[in-house]
């Protein structure tokens, strides 16, 4: 209706006015119900600056669902065409709770606990109330701040949370054996061997991580004459990255290890890799023979550290 290139500046020189539309959906979609028992049709605060409708973009914009219209700062949505747009967001809800269910039908569900803003949203009530008859339903008291609630709970005392979900992989790189068929850019040749640079995973991404839990890995130099081994920690978007190489491998921190004992074989000179997760990720690197030990903390849920 007004082109992208409006709403874009809007959303970069204007947010102030952008932030109330926005906050006008988010009021709106929680009023809409199921029965058609709601209003007709649906007023959107923007508070668009003048210019935003012209004769170039009208004022008016047709859909399979209805006709949207724009006028004195409002957009004037059909019922149908709200309907439309929240069950886009509704319907992989109740399909991802029913994927679960399946997964778990060995396990009694005494009660679905609905929170966030969105929870507030009659027409996912409706949606909840149809699809699981068998298994009652619960809107926590404070549903908008029942995140930022456990968040602030679990900062204070990470021991009030039992399990949480990992966003992102996490590992470290090593050295290993390159696999036929596969292609990988940091590659090391060691006489007739080539050793590529993996993703070696400490955890997947959405694995559940308890308060505490550690994985320990060992490692042996690749050269007899290696003095020290570098560990560079990394999260990963994808579930199974192979290679450090990738576009969606970022890099957390990296620290070295020291391991002089160069006249010992290359199977007696392990370093030891211990990664403890809580608030924030503990990695540890021990030398096993001399028992020296260097240690970092890293915040994985900030992608800046």
């Amino acid at each position: 209706m007004f082109g992208k290139e409006k709403i874009d500046y809007l959303k970069e020189y204007r947010f102030d006015l952008w932030k109330i539309t926005l906050d006008s959906i988010e009021k709106k979609k929680k009023e809409i119900k199921n029965d058609g028992s709601d209003a007709d049709s649906f007023k959107i605060d923007t508070r668009f600056e003048e210019n935003v409708c012209t004769s170039i973009y009208k004022c008016e914009k047709e859909t399979s669902y209805g006709s949207v219209k724009f006028n004195n700062n409002y957009l004037d949505v059909p019922r149908e065409v709200m309907q439309h747009i929240i069950l886009k967001n509704v319907n992989p809800i109740i399909k991802h709770i029913k994927d679960l269910l399946e997964k778990f039908q060995n396990i009694t569900i005494d009660v679905l606990i609905l929170t966030g803003g969105f929870s507030n949203c009659k027409l996912l009530i409706d949606e909840i109330n149809k699809n699981f008859k068998n298994c009652p339903y619960k809107i926590l008291s404070k549903p908008e701040t029942s995140v930022m609630n456990g968040a602030v709970l679990y900062g204070i005392d990470p021991n009030k949370i039992i399990s949480r979900k990992t966003p992102y992989t996490i590992g470290i790189s090593s050295y290993s054996y390159h696999i036929p068929g596969t292609e990988c850019k940091e590659k090391i040749i060691i006489g007739s061997d080539i050793f590529c640079e993996y993703f070696d995973i400490f955890k997947r991404k959405g694995d559940d991580i308890k308060n505490n839990e550690y994985i320990i890995k060992s490692y042996i130099p690749l050269y007899s004459i290696q003095n020290g081994v570098s560990f560079t920690l990394y999260y990963s978007t994808s579930d199974n990255p192979i290679y450090i190489d990738k576009e969606n491998v970022k890099k957390i921190a990296v620290f070295d290890l020291e391991m002089k004992e160069i006249d010992r074989k290359l199977e007696e000179r392990k370093a030891t890799c211990k990664m403890v997760f809580s608030s924030s990720i503990t990695v540890s690197a021990k030398n096993v023979l001399s028992g020296e030990e260097v240690k970092i903390i890293a915040n994985y849920y900030n992608r800046n550290d």
